[in-house]
């Protein structure tokens, strides 16, 4: 459903998709990105990850559904990486994101590589995000070992968010590894430029709430763990 919102913060419906209406979208649901935006939207397009019920690690033929809100048309865009479909996933999600030109960038939780999707183009490119990697195997023969799957999801390396800066800066947030449940959890963040070569990797000095971010200025806020603070990162050259 779309909305208009008036000064007085009344909300008046203006649209509305039945996704019901779209046949390949049977036995598939939407996954809600916990901690993270689960719908994208850049006029004409939203855009949100999916899975199929019926297929293993419940990934489907491609990883997102697009919507064109103009046309009412469907399109399922988006491939995973070979990987995912041979080997049982605790975490398939990602995070994309819309360029000025309608292309699409997209980075998968537990695969260390960015994806450039153009349907306009029919083109597709992938750039690696270097560093001392520390993703590891999940054993399904575990998954109803609760204690195992808490310290898989919490000791484990994730890439949490894939921020756009003005498509001039492209910034990767990463949940890094640790040794066990006791020890202090860190980030880091990595810099991707406009032509999505890695320009700079740091630790983030500071702990952070689940990395929901705010594009504001030339950069980003983050907020802390406590949620009483805000960081400024800035990317003006």
């Amino acid at each position: 459903y779309q909305y208009k919102v008036d000064t007085n913060w009344e909300f008046k419906l203006t649209d509305s998709i039945d996704i019901n209406d779209y046949k390949d979208f049977a036995d598939c649901e939407i996954y809600p990105k916990l901690g993270g935006q689960g719908i994208k939207y850049q006029f004409p397009n939203i855009l949100f990850h999916y899975g199929s019920t019926k297929k293993k690690n419940y990934i489907d033929s491609k990883a997102y559904l697009k919507i064109n809100l103009v046309t009412k048309s469907f399109e399922k865009v988006i491939d995973y990486p070979d990987c995912y479909h041979c080997t049982f996933l605790d975490d398939n999600e990602g995070s994309s994101i819309f360029l000025s030109n309608t292309s699409i960038l997209t980075i998968f939780n537990q695969y260390d590589k960015l994806f450039l999707t153009s349907s306009e183009a029919n083109e597709n490119k992938n750039f690696s995000l270097t560093h001392d990697c520390g993703f590891y195997t999940f054993d399904k023969k575990k998954i109803q070992d609760l204690a195992y799957v808490r310290r898989y999801t919490y000791t484990g390396e994730r890439n949490l968010n894939l921020i756009n800066i003005k498509d001039k800066f492209f910034v990767v947030i990463k949940q890094d590894a640790k040794d066990n449940l006791q020890s202090k959890g860190s980030h880091s963040l990595f810099v991707f430029d406009s032509t999505f070569k890695q320009v700079d990797e740091q630790k983030i000095n500071h702990a952070l709430y689940w990395p929901a971010t705010f594009n504001y200025k030339e950069g980003f806020l983050i907020f802390n763990d406590s949620l009483n603070k805000a960081y400024y990162y800035d990317f003006k050259k």
